[in-house]
């Protein structure tokens, strides 16, 4: 019994580790997100907005087609247009 809560202990811990050091490249990627990579298509001031939202999409999802109906116009009008953000999309 004791061998089984020590092995699971280790797995534990190295699945925690391992989640660690996943999370801290993918935050270390969300640095240079403030440049748009070729191909990409950006709305916005790349040096007046403090924000950057990267969109990852398909032209053809229905759920992104919604969203682009329904959100976007309010998103852009409130944010991008004024300079608050600016809006990369990246096809999927």
């Amino acid at each position: 019994m004791a061998d089984t809560e020590s092995r699971f202990a280790r797995m534990s811990r190295r699945a925690a580790i391992t989640g660690a050091a996943l999370a801290t490249m993918a935050l270390a990627a969300c640095g240079g997100a403030k440049s748009a990579a070729e191909g990409d298509m950006s709305l916005g001031a790349p040096d007046g907005a403090k924000v950057t939202v990267v969109e990852y999409a398909s032209v053809t999802c229905p759920h992104c087609a919604l969203w682009q109906k329904n959100t976007w116009p309010a998103f852009k009008a409130k944010y991008v247009d004024t300079n608050k953000v600016r809006y990369i999309f990246r096809e999927l």
